[in-house]
């Protein structure tokens, strides 16, 4: 039995070790400079299509406020998990934990934003609906990889 924990203390060492950590941001940074920064130097343009545009109300009948759609992306994104993570960040690896954790949402934006765009570039047609398009990670692997 001490066996088989050392081996799973050992892969998780190997899978959310320093390694990980390199090539999560890694990639943030790999993708900033591809994109020139742009998702971060466009940040006021971007809080003035979302939070100023929040409270406008929805267009038509059956579609959402800005505000409805905010929250619903908020909850999505954010969620428990890095509620609690972010809690026990800051207890296990002190205040330095935070300047890290915006260190890495800083070059992390590049990475979700290239996310947004090949989940809208592999989106499909809502079959049941005229005009709407769902898009989902598993909708890109189908339709990208096969």
């Amino acid at each position: 039995m001490e066996a088989i924990t050392n081996f799973l203390y050992w892969l998780d060492d190997l899978l959310w070790g320093n390694a990980m950590t390199v090539v999560v941001v890694g990639t943030g940074i790999l993708l900033s400079i591809r994109f020139a920064f742009a998702y971060q130097r466009k940040i006021g343009f971007n809080f003035k299509n979302t939070f100023a545009k929040m409270f406008d109300k929805g267009e038509g009948e059956g579609t959402i406020s800005g505000f409805q759609a905010a929250c619903t992306a908020l909850a999505n994104t954010i969620g428990t998990g890095n509620i609690s993570g972010v809690a026990t960040a800051i207890v296990s690896g002190g205040p330095g934990a935070l300047v890290w954790m915006w260190v890495s949402a800083f070059f992390g934006m590049s990475t979700k934003a290239c996310e947004i765009i090949i989940g809208q570039r592999y989106r499909e047609h809502y079959k049941k609906s005229m005009d709407e398009y769902v898009c989902d990670r598993s909708f890109v692997m189908k339709n990208a990889f096969g």
